[in-house]
């Protein structure tokens, strides 16, 4: 057997809520055992897309930082061109978090740069960033099913 942790999530969800719920006599008993089936439904969803949607956005990031470098400053500059010259060769969802987590660092550097700056090219830059992030919020949207 193959296990399959979003339909195995999926099924803890709707046993707790349609078996379990129903059978506890006290509300904080059935709110804790809806809680727990909302946690499971959301991770069933991240579970299938989280190494995609992390690999994506990590692509979308270097390719930010490859136009941006060269208007920054040298030091962040070589930092910029570094972040975008990677890849993601370990498609692990723990290592591409990471790595997320890393270029999200450089992303708020960058960011925090251009916004003191005074010139159009940057503000595209900027722009850029802000499109970015609402694309990255996006991503992490979460299509509620029902159960």
């Amino acid at each position: 057997m193959r296990p399959d942790p979003p339909i195995a999530l999926q099924r803890i969800a709707q046993a707790l809520v349609l078996d379990l719920a129903s059978q506890l006599s006290d509300p904080f008993a059935q709110q804790t055992a809806g809680l727990a089936a909302t946690i499971a439904a959301m991770l069933a969803e991240e579970w299938d897309r989280a190494a995609a949607r992390l690999a994506e956005e990590n692509a979308a990031l270097r390719a930010l930082f490859a136009a941006a470098a060269d208007l920054a400053p040298p030091e962040l500059a070589a930092r910029l061109r570094t972040a975008a010259a990677g890849e993601d060769s370990d498609l692990r969802v723990s290592r591409l978090q990471a790595t997320n987590d890393e270029l999200r660092r450089l992303l708020i550097e960058l960011h925090a740069w251009c916004e003191g700056q005074d010139d159009p090219r940057i503000a595209a830059v900027n722009e850029a960033i802000w499109e970015e992030l609402k694309e990255s919020t996006r991503r992490r949207r979460l299509v509620a099913r029902p159960l």
